[in-house]
């Protein structure tokens, strides 16, 4: 089962939402929905391999030596995200209403992707924060991971989408799902 729990005004079924994420997820990519699950190892370790040539970043080299060392699989997951948002930044250019170019910085798109907060009381301000960046360099908020607790000892994951947030068992399958509504949705990588 993948949502636990959610937190919405809205009235929708969100099993029958998240059905229909997956179906039209298959629609559009016949055939691929399980590869996250089956390949992500696999692909990490190709990330890792392809871009360990010439990466000085110090935070990289802290994440990844945390993930040799840690045994919780929802860690080790949470980090591998991290790291690759690391791995691979942000290209896209963004032209502001003033005409200025701006694009994430490395920060900013791990956050578009995952964020930290410590504890269940501190989601509202996550959200809010999240939405107050966005507002500020003219985007919209993106659909995002939230986790509570910290990046050791993880306890709750949610997908954030607007105003709904939807709880999951573990990071694997949240991401999963925000992976394909940013494709079935065209949303943007940040």
């Amino acid at each position: 089962m993948y949502v636990t729990q959610c937190n919405s005004g809205h009235n929708i079924n969100f099993m029958t939402a998240l059905r229909k994420i997956n179906s039209d997820f298959n629609q559009l990519y016949d055939g691929k929905g399980l590869k996250l699950f089956m390949n992500w190892d696999q692909f990490f370790a190709k990330i890792q391999e392809v871009k360990k040539t010439g990466n000085k970043d110090k935070t990289v080299a802290k994440l990844l030596e945390l993930r040799e060392n840690i045994k919780n699989q929802d860690s080790k997951f949470l980090i591998e995200l991290k790291t690759i948002a690391l791995l691979i930044p942000s290209k896209g250019r963004f032209v502001l209403k003033n005409s200025k170019h701006w694009k994430f910085s490395t920060q900013e798109t791990v956050e578009g992707i995952v964020v930290e907060a410590k504890t269940a009381g501190d989601i509202d301000e996550v959200i809010r924060i999240q939405k107050e960046k966005a507002l500020a360099h003219q985007q919209t908020v993106q659909p995002y991971i939230i986790y509570v607790g910290s990046i050791e000892d993880p306890r709750a994951f949610y997908i954030v989408i607007d105003t709904i947030y939807l709880h999951f068992d573990n990071p694997i399958k949240a991401f999963d799902i925000l992976f394909k509504i940013f494709h079935i949705m065209n949303a943007k990588y940040p």
